[in-house]
């Protein structure tokens, strides 16, 4: 998959993990590193992902991606991003997530998302 061909934008990097119960995963990834925080951009990738949704293993995949590019838990904004997939029915359409964690014993836990715009996740990531 080549990225500049990928209608899915938000996407710097293909990220691959071992998900739940080690299925072999992927997602699309951005990181946009500002002076107080850490943006990290999750998008679901469908069919290119051989493993399972970022919905079912969130906490644990944004604890992968801060241990790896070394990102302070406190500092962490996550964001999952459900790309549109061209369809009539309204759970299809693209959608913006801030998921926010509990950190019990230094592992984030407890996801809850919260809807976000387009506008509003472009506006973060580029103040």
């Amino acid at each position: 998959m080549e990225l500049e061909n990928f209608e899915y934008n938000f996407i710097n990097q293909i990220y691959k993990y071992d998900g739940l119960w080690g299925r072999k995963s992927k997602c699309g990834l951005k990181l946009v590193n500002k002076s107080e925080t850490a943006i990290v951009i999750v998008t679901d990738l469908y069919e290119e992902n051989p493993g399972g949704s970022i919905t079912e293993f969130c906490a644990e995949l944004a604890m992968l991606i801060c241990k790896e590019f070394n990102i302070d838990n406190n500092k962490l904004i996550f964001i999952h991003h459900v790309p549109e997939v061209n369809s009539s029915l309204d759970f299809y359409s693209e959608a913006f997530y801030k998921v926010c964690f509990e950190t019990l014993e230094g592992k984030l836990q407890n996801p809850d998302w919260h809807p976000l715009t387009r506008d509003e996740v472009e506006k973060m990531i580029q103040s």
